[in-house]
């Protein structure tokens, strides 16, 4: 997960470090660094959705360790 308009850690790291270990980025557009994290911000639902997919994965592949559930229930 990772807001493309970071300016702390620019996106490009992460797509660099996600083509060389094949790990799955989720781009989240115009979030900055602390958007990803902030449940206020407009870039949260985007976040909940996409942790919402890798819970659900079938291949068992996907591993999520989230503090509060209750955002996450179906």
């Amino acid at each position: 997960m990772h807001g493309t308009a970071d300016e702390a850690l620019p996106i490009a790291m992460a797509r660099s470090y996600a083509a060389a270990t094949g790990a799955t980025l989720n781009e989240v557009s115009r979030a900055g660094h602390f958007d990803v994290i902030d449940p206020e911000s407009a870039a949260w639902p985007v976040v909940v959705s996409a942790l919402r997919s890798i819970i659900r994965r079938p291949n068992g592949r996907g591993s999520v360790t989230v503090t509060d559930a209750s955002m996450l229930s179906p």
